[in-house]
């Protein structure tokens, strides 16, 4: 029995051929890219909600789109990624806040008309704009 360590067959000659290259794939796995296009997009929809917060139906798109961009990047990389996962938080809290301060100004009002005749110091044009919701 031959315990040589470079195996039985091992005859102590040298070797004629090169050996071939190692192979990395099994050893690393393929690359995955940390980012694609679907976790960029998220993450600018999500900021563009939050900064036009203020603007309800633009706030609300972009964090709707925001979310399904980042659940999309989820799918096809396997990994949501610090990017897509970011841009979908954005994108819930500036919609959110829009929501929040679109059902503040609508609840304020539908109870209290009067509020756009003190704001804008009793101006016909705009007060009556809002009358109708009373």
């Amino acid at each position: 029995m031959n315990d040589h360590p470079y195996g039985p067959e091992y005859n102590g000659t040298e070797q004629t051929q090169n050996p071939p290259p190692p192979r990395y794939d099994y050893l690393y796995g393929e690359e995955k890219k940390p980012w694609g296009g679907f976790a960029i997009a998220s993450l600018v929809l999500g900021i563009i909600s939050l900064l036009c917060c203020c603007l309800w139906y633009i706030s609300l798109a972009c964090g709707a789109l925001s979310v399904v961009f980042a659940i999309i990047q989820k799918k096809r990389a396997g990994d949501m990624g610090g990017m897509a996962l970011a841009g979908m938080v954005c994108g819930i809290v500036g919609a959110v806040i829009a929501i929040l301060i679109f059902g503040y100004s609508l609840t304020l009002t539908l109870t209290n008309p009067d509020w756009i005749e003190d704001f804008y110091g009793n101006s016909v044009e705009y007060a009556s704009i809002f009358r109708w919701l009373h």
